[in-house]
């Protein structure tokens, strides 16, 4: 999936995971091809969190000036906050391991205000 990504232009200033082990190797495999500027684990993406605080912790980031975060986390916890950063869609987003969803947001991170600007399913 990671060549995949970079043909679209995937690229990311920060990457984000969960503190649980896939996540972060899934994160680490990206971030030795994207090279991202910084790398961090937080809890606000481990499966059990709550997507409103996972928002606030993407806010926070933004607020530092990273506008291009990758995220990484777990089902059911990606699609929950999927939903919630993106525009309602009639077609409800699937997520399998690995999908890796862009979004673009046209006046910075809103609630359901992200677009999808493509998605890779395995």
């Amino acid at each position: 999936m990671i060549g995949p990504a970079t043909q679209k232009g995937f690229q990311a200033g920060l990457a984000l995971s969960s503190p649980y082990v896939r996540a972060i190797q899934t994160r680490d495999l990206f971030a030795a091809v994207v090279a991202p500027t910084k790398v961090e684990t937080s809890t606000a993406f481990a499966p059990d969190a709550d997507p409103g605080d996972a928002f606030d912790e993407l806010l926070a980031w933004e607020a530092q000036g990273w506008d291009r975060i990758a995220v990484f986390t777990h089902n059911p916890f990606v699609t929950t906050l999927a939903a919630l950063l993106s525009r309602p869609s009639p077609n409800e987003m699937v997520f399998h391991t690995p999908t890796v969803l862009a979004l673009g947001f046209d006046h910075g991170l809103e609630r359901h205000s992200g677009r999808p600007l493509w998605a890779l399913n395995p």
